[in-house]
């Protein structure tokens, strides 16, 4: 799949399968994170390999920030996280619960002013 293809299957996927990520799975997920030539850039990179895989990803920063914001909805616990654990960035993956749509990038969708 080159740029301009992964670009065009990449979406916010909120629905997912049940079936669990395998080891291998998680391990090329992982390894594609460490590669971000910045730190704030893993989830991007992230992103763009679990649509590369075929998986489904979603960005999850507002649940997050609500956890923040009302502790009792905090789920450490659930997710295995140390009680002094704060995460602040998150991404779904998984394997989608059904096929994404392709979408077409218009060339006008941005503006760009340069000399």
């Amino acid at each position: 799949m080159d740029f301009n293809q992964l670009m065009e299957h990449r979406y916010s996927c909120r629905n997912y399968s049940d079936e669990p990520l395998s080891e291998a799975e998680l391990k090329e997920l992982i390894t594609a994170a460490n590669g971000a030539p910045v730190g704030s850039a893993r989830y991007m990179d992230l992103h763009l390999k679990a649509t590369e895989m075929g998986l489904g990803s979603c960005f999850a920063w507002g649940v997050l920030e609500s956890e923040r914001m009302f502790p009792e909805y905090a789920h450490n616990e659930l997710l295995d996280l140390p009680e002094d654990f704060e995460p602040l960035i998150g991404i779904l993956v998984g394997h989608p619960a059904e096929e994404g749509k392709v979408r077409s990038i218009p060339e006008s969708r941005l503006s760009i002013n340069y000399k």
